[in-house]
């Protein structure tokens, strides 16, 4: 059972781990935001004309972040998502990883020659 729509999420704090050490976590988690949860409960509906669309989910995400919820959904759906190695702030700590995700998407698709 989902909370309601209107209901809004606090920002987790980030704890520092092998990925983000204690100085980078406290300048993160001064900077997060609460989070609605109404979006990621949002159905999306794709016609033939859309562009075609690339999903990724990091396997590290903390459970209660929208995210989840919107993995699950896949999961259900059987919807094909990739799955990133990584913490769920994998664009601060793994921006690396994600910019090679990122551009190995825009190579298949055309987009970049690498």
């Amino acid at each position: 059972h989902l909370p309601p729509r209107d209901t809004v999420l606090p920002p987790a704090p980030v704890v520092p781990d092998a990925a983000v050490d204690a100085e980078v976590a406290e300048w993160m988690t001064a900077r997060l935001g609460p989070t609605p949860l109404g979006p990621s409960l949002d159905p999306v509906t794709v016609g033939p004309s859309a562009a075609p669309t690339v999903v990724a989910f990091c396997d590290r995400t903390p459970p209660g972040y929208p995210s989840v919820v919107a993995r699950a959904r896949f999961d259900a759906e059987g919807l094909a998502y990739d799955l990133l190695d990584a913490p769920h702030d994998a664009p601060v700590t793994d921006p690396a990883l994600v910019a090679d995700w990122l551009l190995g998407h825009l190579a298949d698709r055309g987009g970049l020659d690498r």
